[in-house]
């Protein structure tokens, strides 16, 4: 018995020597992608990568290089992708999800249709990638998916868009994976956060947040109203509303970063601004907190919202740091 388990196990030496580089990519690879993604694959080529570039690259490429480039083929439809490795069957990455996504946005109906409502809603482009760094960033054993986004307009439905995101996502890939938004907005400010499963789904609500702040923003510039009761009182510093962290906001990091909004009264006397106050509460922004002075981080909260400010007696509680 045991002569015959030493002869099985040369055999099996022999026969996986006798493989050439390239079957041995070809069945490793086949493999991984199978567990990924949930479906069958065949690798049509495999070709030395030679780098881009002048001659000089190319050349020292070709004699000290070790990557190679990879096709694929799915085997349930006509979608082909690629890929690349590195000798030795290490770091094999592949443009599965780039290129499933710019597949079915060409031929699949259904797909098309998610594209031109997402185009509806103010998406100006979108572009689908995997980017592995992001696995370890949200300690992921699943393939975390990045939908780059390039909005204009100042009105973002979050909740439809995410929708609509998520469906594209369950098509593209039966398998689990992590979603993640990558949103630039017309003011070129970014936000970058996770989606779609438990608790991350309220970075829905957090973007919901961003763009009715900017709506906010942009009404209070220009209320007239508000303008003329400024006059009125001769009171000379119109309320702003805030933004701290604005100008790249990641949710991936944890709720310390994410950015926070509130309205700025500055005045040496903050009880004369009771009117506009009132006023404030009366159109819509009663529950933003409110300052007399910036905040230049999330751990100096102010202790009121505009909300809470009722009367003279309310200054001290909301206003600390001011003394009349």
């Amino acid at each position: 018995m045991k002569k015959l388990l030493l002869i099985l196990g040369i055999s099996a030496i022999i026969t996986t020597g006798c493989q050439s580089y390239e079957e041995r990519v070809k069945e490793y690879t086949e493999k991984e992608l199978s567990e990924k993604y949930g479906e069958e694959f065949e690798m049509t080529s495999m070709k030395k990568d030679y780098g881009k570039g002048s001659t000089l690259i190319v050349g020292l490429m070709a004699i000290f290089g070790d990557s190679h480039l990879l096709e694929f083929k799915s085997k349930d439809d006509d979608f082909t992708f690629t890929g690349s490795i590195e000798s030795k069957l290490k770091n094999f990455e592949d443009d599965y999800i780039r290129d499933k996504h710019n597949y079915l946005s060409k031929n699949d109906q259904e797909y098309k249709e998610w594209v031109t409502d997402l185009e509806g809603e103010g998406i100006e482009h979108i572009e689908v990638v995997e980017e592995t760094y992001l696995e370890d960033q949200l300690d992921s054993d699943d393939p975390v998916m990045t939908y780059r986004v390039l909005m204009e307009g100042e009105v973002f439905n979050a909740d439809k868009i995410i929708s609509i995101l998520s469906s594209m996502r369950e098509k593209m890939v039966t398998t689990p994976t992590k979603a993640v938004l990558q949103l630039t907005d017309g003011q070129n400010k970014q936000l970058i956060g996770p989606y779609g499963s438990g608790e991350d789904d309220v970075f829905a609500d957090e973007v919901n947040t961003y763009f009715k702040f900017n709506e906010d923003v942009k009404r209070l510039d220009d209320d007239k109203d508000l303008y003329d009761l400024v006059g009125s009182i001769s009171y000379n510093v119109l309320p702003m509303l805030m933004r701290t962290k604005a100008e790249y906001v990641d949710f991936l990091k944890g709720s310390s970063v994410n950015p926070y909004y509130y309205v700025l009264i500055e005045s040496d006397l903050p009880s004369g601004a009771l009117p506009i106050i009132h006023y404030l509460q009366d159109h819509g922004y009663g529950k933003y907190p409110i300052s007399s002075t910036e905040v230049s981080n999330l751990e100096e909260e102010p202790p009121c919202t505009v909300g809470d400010v009722k009367a003279r007696e309310d200054f001290d509680r909301c206003f600390p740091h001011e003394r009349e």
